[in-house]
């Protein structure tokens, strides 16, 4: 007998921070994203994703905070493309 498996995907935008125009903000930096990024993963290992794919994280510490909080329900993930 042959089981089935549905692919979930998950994406989430987790912030933005203060991005520039000829010196015009054009995004403003979210408040408390230490508090966000620690509640994120909580939620995050609750869910059972297949693929989570996370958008604007852009710094590099954070990144690798998630990762390595994340691995072991995600074990493989690509910085950017």
């Amino acid at each position: 007998m042959q089981t089935h498996h549905m692919l979930a995907i998950l994406t989430f935008n987790v912030a933005v921070r203060n991005i520039r125009f000829f010196n015009q903000p054009a995004y403003w930096p979210v408040k408390y994203v230490k508090e966000r990024h620690a509640a994120l993963v909580s939620e995050l290992l609750q869910i059972d994703a297949d693929i989570m794919l996370l958008q604007e994280v852009f710094h590099r510490d954070i990144q690798d905070g998630l990762y390595d909080r994340l691995k072991t329900i995600i074990p493989q993930y690509l910085r950017k493309l």
